[in-house]
């Protein structure tokens, strides 16, 4: 039988910096709760998960991430800043656990469209893959060759390949200037003076954006 993909991202569980992270729940087990519920009601046995990183904080939350998708017939992790426990105990729920990107393609309109997936918005950017990446949470959820898939904009649900290649339809047919604001004179004016240089990557382990 045909697998089915599913994508998410920055699931934080465990984590209680819910006015931090500007996620309406109380505390770190309410918003579990919510991100369980919707895994469970999205997954079937033919669901192969993509969790583009940062899924838990702890073991207790990575154990309760394996109860809540063991129906999925195969789960994949692109790991992220916050994925830091022994590679052991994400071989103990993950098929396929990737550092860097995975490549993917779906059928669009009768061609094959590529996309790549990767946490971090800039690290493995490339301009001839549509890019599926997590790290920013409710920042923004689109550019111009760019799918946040985070949960925080997703209504902690994960999507499918129908969803992301809707997303991109509308970022390349129908999203106008409005949505790309960035690049109106009054955001361009502050480019230099506001903002944090450099990227999470850079500064906080020595990479680049290259990879």
């Amino acid at each position: 039988m045909k697998t089915i993909p599913l994508f998410t991202s920055d699931l934080h569980l465990g984590d209680e910096r819910q006015s931090i992270l500007d996620r309406p729940f109380g505390n770190a087990h309410d918003c579990a709760a919510e991100i369980f519920h919707n895994l469970k009601v999205s997954i079937c046995r033919n669901t192969c998960l993509y969790v583009v990183g940062d899924l838990s904080l702890n073991e207790k939350w990575l154990d309760r991430f394996e109860e809540a998708t063991c129906v999925a017939k195969k789960r994949i992790l692109i790991k992220g800043n916050y994925d830091n426990l022994p590679l052991k105990r994400y071989e103990q729920v993950f098929d396929i656990i990737e550092d860097s990107y995975i490549d993917i393609s779906f059928n669009h309109n009768g061609s094959k469209k590529d996309f790549r997936m990767h946490h971090y918005p800039t690290r493995d950017a490339v301009s001839d893959k549509f890019s599926l990446c997590g790290h920013v949470h409710g920042a923004w959820k689109v550019q111009k060759n760019m799918l946040n898939l985070s949960v925080d904009v997703h209504h902690f649900r994960p999507i499918d390949a129908e969803k992301i290649l809707f997303y991109y339809d509308a970022i390349c047919k129908f999203y106008d200037q409005d949505v790309w604001a960035h690049e109106h004179p009054t955001n361009q004016h502050h480019a230099r003076d506001r903002g944090q240089a450099g990227t999470y990557w850079e500064r906080e382990f020595g990479g680049s954006h290259k990879g």
